[in-house]
């Protein structure tokens, strides 16, 4: 019986157009005060996922994405911002057999 969930989130900026008929993701330019808005929905996410019971939430690591896709720079820096007492806190890079 599965007793352990987790998930992957790669990070992203709020986008201000987005479908068909928005700017191509190869013409994005966000500055860098719009991108470090993804800390503040990285710490929003993962304490949603923390009351939700979640074992794990796995970061994804991009550098220079300035079309606001995958923009997370740094994983230890972001998983040591989350607040004490989140279980989906510890950073990991590697998946772990006994976890």
């Amino acid at each position: 019986m599965i007793t352990k969930f987790a998930t992957v989130y790669a990070g992203h900026v709020d986008l201000p157009d987005m479908g068909q008929d928005a700017t191509p993701a190869n013409e994005r330019r966000f500055s860098n005060e719009h991108l470090v808005s993804v800390f503040e929905k990285t710490d929003a996410v993962t304490r949603c996922m923390d009351e939700a019971g979640y074992h794990a939430i796995w970061l994804a690591e991009h550098h220079f994405q300035h079309e606001g896709y995958e923009v997370i720079p740094n994983l230890a820096a972001a998983s040591t911002s989350r607040p004490c007492g989140t279980r989906c806190a510890s950073p990991r890079t590697t998946p772990s057999p006994t976890s």
